[in-house]
């Protein structure tokens, strides 16, 4: 609390506060304007006396503060109080009284900041044709100075301090209530400022204050003191009065240093957080370092495991190779211990590629047993070592692609061309014989077929068989031969399929050639085309069909004789055992166009003779039976036997006309 005697200046307190100021700015802290609130109090406490009235701290002179605030100690001149008053009217800003504003100068300091930085704003700037001094804008209208921003407390939000518009906003961008403000406060001023030169300046009362200390020490009895600080005036003693803790200092008591020690504060508070995050960044990153250790010492332990794993691969292999440089260890031998290395170490196996290193092994081992090995003679001798091999070779876990271990196949494929494909050459083309050993010949693909890779057995078949094959086909006349060609052509279909479709009408000539001449009765041309139904395609069958088996076979019952007391059913015999290769159709044809007209002239001519009716019925009932269902139930062969039926109907009715009408 104060009371209302003098002891200082209120500058004083403003002159510690720039020193404060001063102080903190050496240490790196810069510092913004107050709250709005602030600002209020300071412009009312322009109009503050600011000269002390007490007679015993000046001599009464009139004199005029400096520009720091502070008392000339001695009187001043005419002269000087009219210079003194004149500085007052700047310093208070008397000036605009000439009528003129004063131009807006350019901070010749715009952009020193980017002195710290690469300059980019000024680069592109400069780039679009602006220059320092200059507006922006194509007319050059917009500002020229950096945009100000106002500095808002730590956890206030937009607006809580007032408006978000600084100084320079309202100075750049005035609005329509910013000029009306400013209008009026110009008005303000300058009528009041008039009125006062008009009628004469008065001068306020200043007062200044002193500690109540001193009151105390002067005068040692209870003092009196108003108290008001709170809402309303209290009448204290000053022995109630709190001397050690100093004045209370009210929330509008220097803002400045207020809002500056905030500013510390709220920047102390910063850096503990900062040091928070720092200590929560510390402790996860020694988290994930840890989690990494364990990580790293588990992977440790199974590199050490791998590493052992593999001595123990790599030993295996070093001793299979001396023994095998020893000749002490067979095939079979080496084999063995290969599947062992597989199944057991199986990861060391696939990722060290141990496939191309024991092939590399036992590849002269392999090429021993080859050497001497007749292919056609004996196919089982080398195929078991081959058959192991592939199965290193293909070997292939579930969870594992398709395409794991092609290299490994791969391997084996080129082994097998290497080592086999010129025995395969050797016994197809120079030994093999294809009408007299082709059970050799198919014996042999079929041993090899689950062992070698498909590509080989595809140019087995079509390089070495099918070119000989081909030259026994053309070699072929089936007059002088005693065998069917089916039976050295068709076990290679498995092997060749639609291959052999090249060959067929090389044979199919063959076959005409030997009809040319064949004799009905002869069963050998049947048993030679029979096999080649379903190999031929069905219209390349039937045309050999029509051109070579029906002529003939038209020709047969032609000649076809009905004789009750001697009759021979050869002829029909011999074309009903064409009925796998012929369709029912064909067969009822040949009957309606060359049987069934001699059979019903016969019963026709018997009923004539009055014959015995039981005899006859015997008789139809005979030479049904030696059609099958299908025929029966063919139209043609219905129809006559309809037909002859109805003979036999009108003349057991003593009919003396026969009706031999149509077949419906």
């Amino acid at each position: 609390m104060w009371d209302e005697t003098s002891f200082g200046s209120s500058d004083e307190d403003e002159d510690q506060n720039d020193g404060s100021r001063s102080n903190l700015s050496k240490k790196g802290i810069s510092f913004t304007a107050a709250s709005s609130e602030s600002n209020k109090n300071e412009e009312k406490n322009e109009d503050r006396p600011r000269f002390s009235s007490n007679s015993r701290n000046h001599s009464g002179n009139n004199s005029l503060p400096n520009q720091n605030g502070n008392l000339f100690p001695f009187p001043l001149s005419s002269a000087d109080k009219k210079e003194g008053k004149e500085s007052e009217k700047e310093v208070k800003g008397y000036g605009f009284f000439s009528g003129k504003q004063k131009k807006k100068e350019i901070d010749p300091n715009i952009g020193n900041w980017e002195r710290n930085t690469k300059g980019i704003g000024s680069k592109l700037l400069s780039k679009m044709g602006w220059k320092a001094g200059e507006g922006l804008g194509k007319d050059k209208s917009g500002i020229n100075r950096p945009i100000d921003v106002k500095l808002r407390k730590k956890g206030e939000g937009l607006g809580f301090s007032g408006s978000e518009r600084t100084k320079q906003q309202i100075e750049d961008f005035p609005s329509e209530q910013d000029v009306i403000d400013k209008n009026k406060e110009e008005e303000k001023k300058l009528f009041g400022r008039e009125q006062n030169w008009k009628k004469g300046r008065k001068e306020k009362t200043k007062y200044s204050f002193e500690p109540i200390e001193e009151k105390k020490n002067a005068n040692a009895g209870p003092i009196h003191i108003k108290d008001m600080t709170g809402e309303t005036v209290k009448m204290v003693d000053s022995s109630q009065v709190n001397t050690n803790s100093g004045p209370s200092v009210t929330s509008n008591y220097m803002p400045d240093l207020q809002f500056n020690i905030k500013l510390l504060v709220d920047l102390e508070e910063s850096k503990l957080v900062n040091l928070d995050s720092e200590r929560s960044k510390t402790l996860r990153r020694m988290e994930e370092n840890k989690a990494e250790y364990l990580k790293l010492s588990e992977r440790m332990k199974t590199e050490e495991e791998k590493k052992e794993r593999l001595g123990q691969v790599i030993k295996l292999f070093k001793t299979c190779r001396k023994k095998i440089s020893d000749k002490e260890i067979s095939l079979d031998s080496v084999f063995k211990v290969f599947l062992l290395i597989q199944q057991k170490y199986w990861d060391e196996y696939s990722s060290f590629g141990f496939f191309t290193v024991g092939s590399a092994l036992i590849l002269p081992l392999l090429k021993e047993e080859v050497r001497e090995w007749n292919a056609l003679s004996d196919p089982l001798k080398v195929v078991t070592h081959f058959s192991t091999w592939r199965q290193l070779a293909y070997f292939r876990r579930e969870d594992e692609d398709e395409s794991e271990g092609e290299r490994d196949r791969e391997l084996f494929s080129q082994m097998c061309v290497d080592l086999l494909l010129p025995k395969f050459r050797e016994a197809f083309v120079r030994d093999w014989n294809p009408k007299t050993q082709v059970s050799q010949g198919v014996w042999l693909l079929k041993t090899w077929l689950p062992v070698l890779p498909e590509s080989m057995i595809i140019h087995i078949t079509q390089q070495f068989v099918l070119p000989k094959l081909s030259d026994a086909i053309n070699d072929w006349n089936p007059k002088n031969e005693t065998q069917g060609i089916h039976l050295w052509l068709h076990p290679w279909l498995p092997f060749l399929g639609r291959e052999l479709e090249s060959l067929y009408p090389t044979i199919r000539n063959g076959f005409v050639r030997l009809l040319s001449n064949w004799d009905p009765y002869d069963s050998l041309a049947l048993s030679n085309l029979l096999p080649w139904k379903g190999v031929w395609d069905p219209k390349s069958f039937r045309g050999l069909l029509e051109r070579s088996i029906l002529p003939k076979l038209n020709q047969l019952i032609k000649n076809f004789t009905v004789d009750p007391s001697n009759q021979s059913l050869k002829e029909l015999e011999v074309l009903f055992s064409w009925k796998d290769l012929l369709s029912t159709s064909d067969v009822a044809n040949i009957l309606d166009l060359y049987f069934f007209p001699k059979w019903l002239a016969f019963l026709f001519l018997w009923l004539t003779n009055s014959p015995n009716v039981n005899e006859v019925a015997d008789w139809y009932e005979e030479w049904k039976s030696q059609f099958d269902n299908e025929l029966v139930n063919h139209i043609n062969v219905r129809g006559n036997l309809y037909n002859g039926l109805n003979m036999m109907l009108n003349a057991s009715s003593h009919a003396t006309e026969i009706d031999t009408g149509n077949t419906k």
